[in-house]
C-alpha cells in the first residue's frame, strides 16, 4: 500500500509531507502522549469548531459504527484515531479525518500526520465494516493483494477469515512507503508476476502509486473479472491515466462500501469492479457507456455523493475549510 502524503491547508500535492523514520518504540510513545493530550481536548469540550464550518467535528470515536469500536481491539491502527477530530459527509456515509491542529493549540505537537500512520500502517484505514462488505461483495473467493506494503490489509483480511495472499514488488525494508514495517508474509513479486501466478483469485490494489505503471500492469495482465479497488479516483493521488482508461474501457464498476473512513482532503473509497463479458454481462447486463467511473456508481446505485458537500456545512466551493485554523466554542456544550 502506497500513496503520497497531502495535507488539507497546509500542505499540497507539491510540497508532500514525508514522515521521519519511526522506530516502535518511539512511535508507542509518542502514541501514548498523543492519546492523552486528545481525551483532554474533547474532556474540556466535546465539539471542535473550523472557519467556514457550520457544523462541529467530532471525537471519530462518536461517528463509527458500534462494529468498528468493537473491532479496535483487533486493529492497531484505529486505536489512535478514535480521538482525532472527523466529520461524516452529508450525503455520504463517508468519515473524513483531520490529521493536524494549528499551531499554538496544546495538543498540536503531539498530533502524528497521516503520512506518519500511514507509513507504520496503511494508506487507507481497515474498519471491521470494510472488511466485512469486501467478505460479502467477493462471496469468499480468495485474493491476491498487487503491492501490499507491510501487508497490513492483508493481515486484518486474514484474521477476518479471508484467503489473501499479499504481494509486492519491494521488500519490508527496501519500501520507502512503510519505514520497514511488516504485518504480514508479503510475497517478493512484481506486479505482472503476482497476477500471472493467481488468475484465480480476486485482485486487490490498495492506494496503488501515484503516476506509477504498477497498478496498469496488475491490471492489464489479470485474467479475472473481479477487482476490488481502495484509492482515489482519476485525479487523485493513486495509479496513473493508463490504469483509469483500462478501468473506462474495460470495466464496470458494480458497488461502493457504504462505510469508509478517509483522511480530509482524499477521496478515496472501497469499491467492486467486474470486467465486462464476466459473470453479470454474461447473464444480459449491458455495459454502461465510458464515465467518470465513481460518478458512474454514484449516479446508478444508492451510496451518493455526487454534491460533496459536508454535514451542514457553510463554506463556498469545494465545502472543506478556508483556513487551517480553528476555533473552540465557548458558547455550545451539546453534541451534535
Amino acid at each position: 500500500m502506497t500513496g503520497e502524503g497531502r495535507g488539507v491547508s497546509s500542505m499540497g500535492p507539491s510540497t508532500g509531507h514525508r514522515a521521519e523514520a519511526a522506530t516502535p518504540s518511539s512511535l508507542i510513545e509518542r502514541l501514548v502522549t498523543l492519546s492523552a493530550d486528545l481525551r483532554n481536548l474533547w474532556a474540556a469540550d466535546p465539539l471542535l469548531y473550523f472557519p467556514g464550518w457550520d457544523h462541529p467535528f467530532r471525537a471519530l470515536g462518536d461517528l463509527l459504527p458500534e462494529q468498528d469500536l468493537d473491532y479496535c481491539a483487533d486493529n492497531p491502527q484505529m486505536v489512535p484515531l478514535l480521538w482525532y477530530p472527523a466529520l461524516r459527509a452529508a450525503d455520504s456515509a463517508a468519515i473524513d479525518l483531520l490529521d493536524h491542529l494549528p499551531s499554538g493549540h496544546p495538543a498540536a505537537p503531539s498530533m502524528l500526520r497521516r503520512s506518519e500512520l500511514s507509513a507504520v500502517y496503511s494508506w487507507a484505514i481497515v474498519t471491521r465494516s470494510a472488511l466485512r462488505w469486501i467478505g460479502e461483495v467477493t462471496d469468499g473467493v480468495p485474493l491476491v493483494e498487487v503491492g501490499a506494503g507491510s501487508g497490513y490489509w492483508a493481515r486484518q483480511m486474514s484474521r477476518a477469515g479471508m484467503d489473501v495472499v499479499a504481494t509486492d514488488a519491494a521488500g519490508a525494508t527496501a519500501n520507502a512507503f512503510t519505514r520497514g514495517f511488516q504485518y504480514a508474509d508479503v510475497r517478493l513479486m512484481s506486479a505482472t508476476e503476482a497476477v500471472r501466478a493467481h488468475p484465480d483469485r480476486t485482485l486487490m490494489l490498495v492506494w496503488p502509486p501515484h503516476r506509477d505503471p504498477m497498478a496498469i500492469a496488475a491490471l492489464s495482465e489479470y485474467a479475472g473479472d473481479t477487482l476490488i479497488y481502495v484509492g482515489e479516483p482519476r485525479g487523485g493521488l493513486c495509479a496513473d491515466d493508463a490504469f483509469f482508461d483500462e478501468l473506462r474501457r474495460h470495466w464496470r464498476l458494480e458497488a461502493v462500501s457504504p462505510v469508509n473512513v478517509r483522511w480530509l482532503g482524499h477521496n478515496d473509497r472501497i469499491a467492486l469492479y467486474r470486467r465486462h463479458g464476466g459473470p453479470e454481462t454474461r447473464k444480459g447486463h449491458r455495459p454502461r457507456e465510458a464515465g467518470d467511473p465513481f460518478a458512474e456508481c454514484d449516479r446508478s446505485i444508492t451510496h451518493r455523493n455526487t454534491a460533496r458537500t459536508r454535514a451542514g456545512a457553510g463554506a463556498a466551493g469545494s465545502g472543506r475549510p478556508r483556513s487551517p485554523a480553528c476555533t473552540r466554542s465557548t458558547s455550545r456544550s451539546g453534541r451534535a
